[in-house]
C-alpha cells in the first residue's frame, strides 16, 4: 500500500517531509486519523509552510467532528493563497456544518467534497502553469542568425 511505501521510505530518512506528507495523506485516505494527524504534524513541526498538511489536518478533524480544529486548519489553508472557488466551498461547506448537526456520513460527503474540489484547483493549476511556461518557451526560443562574410552576388 501506499502507507507501507513512505514507512519504508521513512525507515531510510526519517526526516523526509515529503514522505511524512504522503504517509499522512495516505494514513488519512484508510480512516487511520489519529496516525495521519500525527504525521502531518511531524512534517508541519519541520516545514510549517505546507499547505496541503494544513488541508489534510483540517480534513481529519472534519472527519472527526473536531469543528473548531477544522476551521482552524482551513484558515491557515486558504492563507497560503488558493483559488476563490475552493475557497468558497470550504466556507460554504464549514457554515452549513455550524448550523445542521452532521453525520459521520454527512462529514464524510463534506471532507470528500473539500478534497476533491482541492485536487481539482491543483489540476487547473498545473494546467493553467504548463500553458504558461510553453508560451514563456515560445517567445524565448533562441534565435539563430547567419552572418554573410562576404557576398559575390552581382
Amino acid at each position: 500500500t501506499a502507507a507501507t511505501y513512505f514507512e519504508t521510505a521513512l525507515a531510510k530518512d526519517p526526516t523526509s517531509v515529503s514522505a511524512l506528507v504522503g504517509l499522512g495523506i495516505a494514513r488519512y485516505r484508510l480512516g487511520a486519523y489519529t496516525e495521519a494527524d500525527r504525521a502531518l504534524t511531524d512534517a508541519l513541526a519541520q516545514t510549517p509552510d505546507l499547505p496541503v498538511a494544513h488541508l489534510y489536518l483540517g480534513l481529519s478533524a472534519l472527519r472527526r467532528g473536531q469543528d473548531d480544529v477544522a476551521d482552524a486548519q482551513f484558515v491557515r489553508f486558504s492563507s497560503f493563497g488558493m483559488s476563490p472557488r475552493l475557497s468558497a466551498y470550504i466556507d460554504r461547506t464549514m457554515r452549513l456544518l455550524h448550523t445542521v448537526p452532521a453525520s459521520e456520513e454527512l462529514r464524510a460527503y463534506m471532507a470528500d467534497g473539500i478534497a476533491d474540489q482541492a485536487a481539482w484547483a491543483g489540476e487547473v493549476t498545473e494546467a493553467w502553469n504548463a500553458a504558461n511556461y510553453a508560451r514563456a518557451t515560445w517567445y524565448s526560443a533562441p534565435t539563430t542568425y547567419y552572418v554573410v562574410r562576404s557576398c559575390r552576388c552581382r
